[in-house]
């Protein structure tokens, strides 16, 4: 059982034992479509903390309190729990094309709202616009779950892993790199809204301050139109809607223009359209886009995949499945308080260290980088160990105990200098946030042959109602009690989630299922 999938997958079809199956096969566009969503994803994710991360600034310009401020972060956790099940449920049934097109449609128009907000007098609007792309997150976070499971193979877990970390946090074979697909993808946009806001809105008078925020809104509104306008032209290039012919006469007038001009780039000793079509970075472009976001591929990457077609379950059936499933509920919670612990120290981690350094903003927009960029890291490490030793379990509760040391160190560490600070941030990403994919795939063997869609969207909504709660506890002890108690409270929860991890079942179903199927 603790045989690579790749093993198991290549000694069944060796042997001939499945000749009901089609052979496994991966296709080189799936990368073109990882990528494209990982700007999508960080363009919706960089918003998150986009407020909460200039605090002092947004309270002082708008006049409002800082637990208003607070709430355009949580806005992102309250919609997410009530809309992820019709949007897990629309993904299912319109596929990925249309979810991620309605995903960056949102995003954008949320990102357009946000411009009308630069008033004094408007932060209703800009919660508004907050709220749009907020709502926009369920198709962001149920998407990579979708596209992982239709389109990567079994040894390619590591390396999509990877592709996604440096590329928001969040089955079965291809259900664990959604995981990993979907947490790093995000991490991006999360290390992005950390470092950017603090670099642009430095604060003054609220001249100066609008035309920050003005600049602040209008690049992430043009980046999200950006992504909106190549997404569509990839969707209706596909569909028909728009011909090849008439782009590529669009490309050739483009060209003639050029051809005025006889130093221009695109002069070319032949006139043959073909030639500047083939080679011309538009049409590469174009080409590349294109091809991308297809609803799946011609033939299932795995036999667990192609096992996992053949066997789904209606909606309801699958989550009255998975609620029945005990280690799965663990597994639910104690994940759930990992992220809550993130989200509560994320979006008040300007307050933290503003509490302990005055003046420190452009600081914790950086230790806020620190931590996202070493959970990065520590998404890699967690994805190779567990390709390389098949120590689901095992390699969670332990990823999970180091979180809560570096919780524990954090707490009393924070007035021993920020350069102290940094170091353990990075400490407490690298295992926090590491933890995120490792968790995953230990749901995507217990829940094995489940829809991705499913029991990612159950994750994602414990690690929403967690984050609305710590984050609402860790205010309330921050500013009423202190800060000891308030991190103390956290490592209680943390110590609470890592028991109930230990009490989840060693039992590995997809394991079992690929040994079962290769025999």
């Amino acid at each position: 059982m603790n045989s690579s999938t790749q093993d198991l997958e290549s000694k069944g079809a060796s042997n001939g034992s499945l000749p009901n199956i089609e052979s496994p096969k991966v296709y080189p566009i799936r990368w073109c479509m990882l990528i494209l969503f990982v700007f999508f994803s960080a363009s919706n994710a960089l918003q998150w903390i986009q407020y909460s991360i200039i605090s002092p600034v947004i309270r002082d310009y708008y006049g409002v309190s800082t637990d208003w401020v607070n709430w355009t972060s949580l806005i992102y956790m309250i919609l997410y729990i009530p809309f992820i099940f019709p949007g897990s449920y629309l993904l299912e049934k319109l596929g990925l094309r249309l979810a991620v097109t309605i995903g960056i449609f949102g995003t954008c128009l949320g990102a357009w709202i946000k411009v009308g907000s630069v008033d004094p007098e408007r932060f209703y609007v800009g919660f508004i616009g907050q709220s749009v792309v907020a709502l926009s997150q369920v198709f962001v976070l149920s998407v990579p779950a979708r596209l992982a499971a239709v389109w990567f193979g079994p040894d390619q877990v590591s390396s999509a892993c990877s592709i996604g970390v440096f590329g928001n946090q969040i089955k079965m074979q291809s259900n664990k790199q959604s995981s990993k697909e979907k947490l790093c993808i995000f991490q991006i946009g999360i290390a992005a809204g950390f470092v950017i806001p603090p670099m642009i809105v430095i604060g003054g008078s609220p001249d100066q301050v609008t035309k920050q925020l003005y600049i602040l809104f209008f690049g992430v509104a043009i980046l999200t139109s950006t992504l909106l306008v190549l997404i569509l032209i990839c969707k209706y290039f596909r569909s028909g809607l728009i011909r090849g012919s008439d782009v590529l006469k669009v490309i050739e007038i483009g060209r003639q223009t050029c051809l005025l001009k006889k130093s221009s780039p695109w002069v070319t000793k032949t006139k043959k359209p073909a030639n500047f079509s083939k080679f011309s970075p538009p049409s590469l472009l174009l080409k590349c886009c294109c091809l991308v976001f297809r609803n799946g591929p011609p033939t299932p990457p795995s036999y667990a995949a192609q096992h996992q077609n053949e066997e789904k379950t209606s909606f309801v059936q699958s989550l009255l499945n998975l609620a029945k499933n005990r280690s799965f509920v663990l597994l639910l919670l104690a994940y759930g308080i990992n992220v809550g612990v993130f989200y509560a120290i994320s979006t008040l981690l300007s307050e933290i260290i503003l509490t302990f350094y005055e003046g420190a903003d452009r600081d914790a927009g950086r230790i806020g980088l620190v931590i996202t960029v070493s959970g990065m890291v520590g998404s890699v490490c967690c994805g190779y160990v567990l390709d390389r030793f098949r120590k689901f379990k095992e390699t969670t509760i332990v990823v999970y105990a180091f979180s809560l040391i570096g919780m524990l160190v954090f707490t009393f560490t924070l007035s021993s200098g920020l350069y102290v600070v940094y170091l353990v941030s990075g400490l407490l990403g690298f295992f926090m946030t590491g933890l995120l994919p490792v968790g995953f795939e230990l749901g995507s063997e217990l829940t094995y042959p489940e829809p991705e869609g499913t029991q990612a969207g159950l994750l994602n909504a414990a690690s929403q109602v967690f984050g609305i709660s710590f984050t609402n506890l860790y205010s309330q002890l921050f500013y009423q009690v202190s800060y000891r108690w308030a991190n103390i409270s956290m490592c209680i929860a943390l110590a609470a989630g890592l028991f109930m991890l230990s009490c989840v079942s060693s039992h590995l179903r997809r394991q079992a299922a690929l040994s079962s199927t290769a025999k």
